[in-house]
């Protein structure tokens, strides 16, 4: 899945973390399925414990940071 494919589902996750939402933790299991292929293992299990522990504020920070680091940067949203 390519970072346009993907950037959707990272979007939709960002609200979901910024509303405090706990359907986050189901649509980040999801967006991990979909980032194995991209080099970011260790912030993508940052951000399942994050997201596992509703640290959802550190967890939208790392989110962005995977964005950025795929080439599907949050801002531009």
């Amino acid at each position: 899945m390519g970072a346009s494919e993907i950037k959707p589902m990272l979007v939709e996750l960002y609200g979901l973390l910024a509303a405090n939402k706990t359907e986050a933790r189901d649509l980040t299991e999801s967006v991990s399925r979909h980032l194995i292929s991209w080099d970011a293992d260790q912030e993508v299990r940052r951000l399942q414990t994050q997201v596992g522990r509703f640290d959802f504020e550190n967890a939208r920070k790392t989110l962005e940071e995977i964005a950025e680091m795929i080439g599907a940067p949050l801002s531009s949203s």
